[in-house]
């Protein structure tokens, strides 16, 4: 589904996408990821996701946005005591 995704944002078919681009710039990222520019400039800075240097430009490696979004799953709580009574207290 996430190829789908790049697809799109990045109007390539997925024959080209594995043929041609496989960097993206910070506005295709910020798409790819569903967050502001903004938001994405703040967590360069930060280095809190990868990203490639080239020259002054700021590019995505696609499999590593790909590997950053499956790093952050966060999986559910099954042990959590569930309540089937409202009560709340």
């Amino acid at each position: 589904m996430a190829d789908n995704q790049t697809d799109k944002i990045c109007g390539k078919t997925e024959d080209k996408r594995r043929v041609g681009k496989r960097l993206i710039g910070i506005k295709e990222a910020a798409g790819y990821l569903d967050i502001s520019v903004n938001t994405l400039y703040t967590w360069v800075s930060q280095k809190r996701i990868p990203y490639v240097k080239i020259g002054r430009l700021v590019k995505f490696d696609l499999e590593a946005l790909d590997r950053f979004i499956e790093s952050n799953v966060v999986e559910e709580n099954t042990d959590w005591p569930f309540r089937t009574s409202g009560g709340g207290g």
